[in-house]
């Protein structure tokens, strides 16, 4: 297994990934891979993006992967590396790679000088928090997490300034 930033030479073995993520997640409401397909390239590995993908490669296929940024500020105005997404294929479970992704990603943000490494997790996932927890996370209990649905994002922006006539 060999943990590595994705190359694009890996993007058919990306988009299995992501479909198995889709089937984990969303079952029979998954995108279907035409719709995957075109999501990596227009999106998640677009011009615009700022996500960087790290992937477990075994010979051509991807057992996992995380979606990663870099933030500015964290303490100090240093970085910060924060993790959208860890995942690991449905076929390829308990056999350490999420741990192998982890310890990549901590070695990527010393040499960045991060100052921090943060991600969320569902609060019903007690299983990824286990697994946190093991790899010697804590929790944030003084932060909040908030969200915009699509719908609301429109709101917001066609919301007047208060105070304007």
């Amino acid at each position: 297994m060999h943990i590595a930033f994705f190359e694009p030479a890996n993007f058919d073995a990306l988009a299995v990934a992501f479909q198995d993520m889709g089937q984990h997640y969303f079952g029979h409401a998954a995108p279907n891979e035409e719709n995957v397909r075109l999501a990596l390239a227009n999106e998640i590995l677009g011009d615009d993006s700022g996500v960087r993908l790290v992937v477990a490669l075994n010979g051509n296929q991807i057992a996992g992967f995380a979606t990663v940024s870099i933030l500015y500020p964290a303490p100090g105005f240093k970085g910060q590396l924060f993790m959208k997404d860890l995942y690991v294929c449905s076929a390829w479970r308990g056999q350490g790679i999420g741990e192998k992704i982890m310890r990549f990603l901590a070695a990527y943000a010393l040499d960045k000088g991060c100052v921090r490494f943060d991600w969320t997790a569902e609060d019903t996932n007690l299983a990824a928090i286990a697994f946190y927890e093991r790899l010697g996370a804590n929790k944030v209990p003084e932060k909040v997490y908030f969200r915009l649905t699509q719908s609301e994002i429109q709101a917001l922006a066609a919301k007047p300034p208060e105070g304007s006539a």
